[in-house]
């Protein structure tokens, strides 16, 4: 059929002419990820055997006594440092073992599980037929067999049975079945059983069956009622039974050789869809039988004899990805049987009857080596910007990359982490909205209304098998016509006319587009005595008002680039120079509080105000809580202008009120502390 893709995967080396025409394999055990044990069915000698550096080497001699005749091993299974073998055979090497021995793996030698000849299972119905082990299952220490039988160990137990490891005892499970086991799963306490019988400790069931501990159950009706039919292999995946055999029906939906069983909704469901379920055609006239399943964490593998799989040309062997819910072939396959199936990792064993996998020379043994599943890739996502009353795409196939899926099957989730906030933190925030849109995997970026800043964006995409990528970036929202805000200026101004008064600009106006340096700052004042020096590089106002003496009021507004305005008005006051800090001489008509100089100040500043009369008076500093934090005066004071000094070195950074109280007049005026 020539070269099919994934035939790269199949390892050729285990090419070993060692096995006869008649020879196949009936089991694999991996141990330690690098020793491989195998049992066959093996008319030559070779019945248990283990792959040695290159070639298979031959480990004990199993027969069936007294004929003398050979024996098969149809199981292997690992509890600790021993293999388990099962199968049809009553001796290994010189010693007696009725269809049931282990192998130490360190000693690399036999032993039976108790002396004598009651050392496995028997055949007691008289039917002629010879007593065998099919499948072997192991959970903690309880190892199950399961076969044709009637005693263990000269106990009852009809075709199954458990053996606990710590206690050395066997069980039965109940009353057992009435008909051949082939196949066993074990979950905790819940027992999987399946192959031919219709009763289960006698509770009518077709060919599959669950015990709790205690008791068993059916299964949901189990497999129509072909007398050719049965079960052949169950695996345990993810919660779901997965059971396989000869049926076109099991629990009354159509099912070809294969079906799961969900133990939370009680009801089994087809591997595929319609027709196309399940495992299909004869091979070499065999019926399409599953005779093998095994999971690893991404694919449940089937194996038996059968050509398709789901509409599709398998060859013995698929694998069915649960997610998906696809069937998919191992290359061009092997065939015409396979009988046993065991995953390690990435690493597929099969065994079988076969002489070829993947168009390479494979006698009766082969590896898949399933490659390992690149997740996607992000190349750099780039950063964006945009200005608040717009929005930005971005591609997002054009940053994404994935080796072995179609970038039009990946999904991609994009999420805000955050806003950048003052001291680089990011907060909470929903001022940013991402959306993607499901076909063309472009995402959308809009901010909401005078939300503008820097935020931080994390997408994820996400292959068919569950696979991820996450990139961050970063997104910067510009704000646009926003105007510029002027914060804390503080109300008047006071200094004498022979000196003058400087504020810090810079200090109370902030715009969020524009740099303080770029703005636009504009003076007047109701009176032109008032004269105004701004330095545009720093941010700094000089007032001077050289001989004059009253209350102006100084009108400043500023504008952005947009031509965005704020407006604030302080009231100054100017007055002669008295040249001492108390003049009785001048005398004002009324109470007057004036505005604290300089303002802002670090750490101390001058409170002066003016009693027309003689007064008690009580001045004191409060901060923004209410809270009074200094009391400056309070006594009797001669009418006139008096002053005092403020010192805040105590006291932390911010806005404060000082109060003046006298002969029921109250003012209080606000002052900056900017350490």
């Amino acid at each position: 059929m020539g070269f099919v893709p994934g035939d790269e995967n199949w390892d050729d080396q285990f090419n070993s002419f060692i096995f006869g025409r008649e020879d196949y394999i009936t089991s694999i055990a991996i141990v330690n990820g690098n020793e491989i044990y195998i049992g066959a069915n093996a008319p030559t000698q070779h019945r248990f055997m283990k792959w040695h550096d290159v070639g298979w080497k031959s480990l004990g001699d199993l027969r069936r006594w007294p004929e003398g005749t050979v024996g098969k091993v149809l199981e292997l299974a690992i509890l600790g440092n021993d293999l388990y073998l099962g199968g049809e055979f009553t001796k290994v090497d010189t010693f007696q073992a009725n269809c049931l021995v282990k192998w130490n793996m360190t000693t690399q030698s036999f032993s039976a599980f108790v002396k004598g000849n009651k050392n496995g299972v028997e055949n007691l119905s008289n039917t002629g037929s010879y007593a065998l082990i099919n499948t072997i299952a192991i959970y903690g220490q309880n190892l199950y067999i399961g076969g044709r039988f009637t005693h263990v160990v000269g106990i009852r137990a009809n075709n199954i049975a458990k053996w606990n490891a710590a206690t050395h005892k066997w069980t039965p499970l109940g009353k057992g079945v009435n008909g051949i086991v082939n196949t066993i799963a074990v979950s905790g306490k819940e027992v999987y059983a399946g192959g031919f019988f219709t009763s289960a400790g006698g509770v009518q069931v077709n060919e599959i069956a669950k015990w709790n501990g205690t008791e068993w159950s059916d299964l949901g009706g189990g497999t129509d009622t072909d007398p050719d039919g049965g079960i052949q292999a169950i695996e345990l995946h993810n919660g779901e039974v997965y059971a396989g055999g000869l049926f076109s029906e099991i629990g009354g939906i159509k099912a070809n050789n294969i079906a799961k069983w969900d133990a939370q909704s009680q009801h089994w469901s087809p591997l595929g869809e319609g027709n196309n379920n399940g495992t299909d055609k004869f091979v070499n006239g065999t019926a399409p039988v599953v005779y093998a399943i095994a999971a690893n964490d991404r694919f449940v593998y089937v194996g038996g004899s059968f050509a398709k799989a789901g509409g599709d040309t398998v060859y013995s062997i698929a694998k069915w990805d649960p997610e998906m819910k696809k069937w998919s072939n191992l290359g061009s396959g092997t065939g015409p049987i396979v009988y046993d199936i065991a995953v390690r990792g990435q690493d597929v064993h099969v065994g079988g009857f076969f002489s070829f996998a993947g168009g390479k020379p494979s006698n009766r043994f082969a590896i898949w080596h399933e490659l390992a599943k690149h997740s996607p890739s992000w190349s750099p996502l780039p950063s964006l910007t945009f200005r608040e009353d717009g929005r930005v795409r971005l591609e997002l196939l054009k940053y994404v990359s994935d080796v072995d899926d179609s970038l039009s099957a990946l999904s991609f989730k994009a999420e805000v982490l955050g806003k950048q906030a003052a001291g680089g933190q990011w907060q909470e925030t929903s001022a940013l909205q991402v959306t993607i849109n499901r076909t063309t995997k472009i995402a959308n970026f809009k901010a909401s209304p005078d939300s503008f800043g820097v935020f931080k964006v994390a997408f994820t995409v996400t292959d068919p098998g569950q696979l991820v990528d996450t990139d961050t970036i970063q997104v910067r929202v510009k704000p646009i016509n926003d105007a510029p805000q002027i914060s804390g200026l503080p109300d008047s101004l006071f200094f004498l006319n022979n000196a003058s008064a400087e504020l810090a600009l810079w200090d109370f106006v902030s715009d969020v587009e524009t740099a303080n340096a770029q703005l636009n700052y504009i003076f007047a004042a109701s009176n032109e005595a008032l004269q105004s020096n701004f330095n545009p590089n720093i941010g700094a106002l000089v007032l001077t008002a050289p001989n004059f003496q009253g209350h102006v009021n100084l009108f400043i507004t500023v504008h952005d680039d947009s031509n965005a305005v704020a407006r604030d008005t302080i009231n100054v006051k100017v007055d002669f120079n008295t040249g001492v800090a108390e003049n009785r001489n001048q005398i004002p008509q009324d109470f007057v509080l004036l505005q604290n100089h300089p303002n802002p100040f670090n750490p101390t500043t001058i409170i002066r105000f003016g009693l027309p009369q003689a007064a008690e008076v009580q001045l004191e500093v409060y901060d923004s809580f209410g809270r009074r934090v200094a009391t400056l005066l309070h006594e009797r004071k001669e009418a006139g202008y008096h002053e005092m000094q403020f010192d805040g070195g105590s006291l932390s950074s911010g806005i404060y009120f000082y109060r003046l109280a006298a002969v029921g007049f109250s003012e209080m005026k606000k002052l900056l502390l900017v350490k």
